[in-house]
């Protein structure tokens, strides 16, 4: 897993296992990318510009490329961006389905529940790898369950 390959290699704290906290992936633009380590994530714009399978909530993902399915270019260096985060999944809800319902998953998670996040997962598992042969990717519902800690900035090599 990308823990095992990153976390000697980064700087700071273990990641929390008993938070089942983790290193993943988040596509996005570079300006997007430079408001979200200013000022944070925003859940209000969650699925603004990539939609919502799993629910209205933040998406991350194990593999850069799942990652980079949701990166733009930027139109003066031609350089995509990807944030590299440390997210606490707590309790998963999973699923394999292929059009999973994204209220239940929001439900799950206690989205709306008394105006916060109080139900009996933290976030949503998508097994987009065992459903349609791609990857596996998270979703949560609370901004503080996400922190950007690096900016990646690549550019995209076509064999």
């Amino acid at each position: 897993p990308l823990e095992a390959l990153l976390a000697p290699a980064l700087p700071g704290p273990a990641l929390e296992t008993a938070a089942n906290e983790a290193w993943l992936f988040h596509g996005t633009r570079p300006i997007a990318a430079e408001s979200i380590t200013s000022d944070a994530f925003k859940l209000d714009l969650a699925g603004s510009s990539s939609g919502s399978l799993l629910g209205r909530g933040i998406y991350a993902a194990e593999n850069c490329t799942k990652a980079d399915e949701y990166s733009h270019a930027d139109p003066t260096t031609g350089l995509h961006t990807l944030l590299l985060c440390r997210v606490t999944l707590g309790r998963l809800l999973y699923t394999d389905e292929v059009t999973p319902d994204p209220r239940r998953c929001e439900e799950a998670c206690g989205v709306g529940a008394r105006g916060g996040t109080d139900g009996e997962c933290h976030a949503v598992l998508g097994d987009r790898r065992k459903c349609r042969g791609t990857f596996r990717e998270f979703c949560v519902f609370d901004e503080d369950q996400i922190y950007p800690n690096f900016i990646v900035h690549y550019r995209r090599v076509v064999p």
